[in-house]
């Protein structure tokens, strides 16, 4: 098994589709071939912020476009102005699972770790 290695926001990802570059908030990848320096080819996790500038996108434009990347197996959208967070997994067709405003934790089936939503949330007041 590949060793994981895990970028926030510093390394661009390439997608392969007209040469297309993102920076995603958190990408893994545990692809032997993913070398270069400047970006990553391979991602098997990839997750984005939502703040009220990017959110069309993430949920639109990046969401069809990571989707065509044949090693990824989740995206998952992490809401900053509110407790939601969504889940997007090829093993489910990616259809997006919507964690329960009341969800105290949810696995990232990927890598295998679970993670704790108070976590995610600690120091952040939720917008009314």
């Amino acid at each position: 098994m590949a060793r994981a290695a895990a970028f926030v926001g510093a390394v661009k990802l390439r997608l392969d589709v007209a040469s297309t570059f993102y920076y995603p908030d958190l990408m893994v990848t545990c692809d032997p071939r993913d070398t270069d320096k400047r970006f990553i080819r391979f991602p098997k996790l990839l997750i984005e912020v939502l703040s009220p500038g990017t959110e069309t996108v993430d949920r639109r434009e990046k969401l069809f476009a990571y989707l065509q990347v044949s090693s990824l197996e989740e995206y998952v959208l992490v809401s900053s102005f509110s407790r939601e967070v969504v889940i997007f997994r090829r093993a489910d067709g990616w259809m997006p699972m919507r964690l329960p405003v009341d969800a105290e934790e949810f696995e990232l089936v990927s890598l295998g770790p679970r993670v704790r939503i108070d976590e995610i949330y600690q120091g952040i007041v939720p917008a009314a």
